[in-house]
């Protein structure tokens, strides 16, 4: 099996990193209420 670099593996362990070191993981639909989707950027 070959292991991939991709961004969703960046970023899971960029997160991963981040809340180690005592960050808090917030989902991006959470800081902007009435959003539809994250790519909208606008309800």
């Amino acid at each position: 099996m070959t292991n991939k670099i991709t961004e969703s593996n960046i970023e899971t362990f960029a997160i991963k990193v981040l809340q180690k070191l005592g960050w808090q993981y917030i989902r991006g639909l959470a800081l902007a209420p009435g959003v539809k989707t994250a790519r909208e950027g606008k309800s």
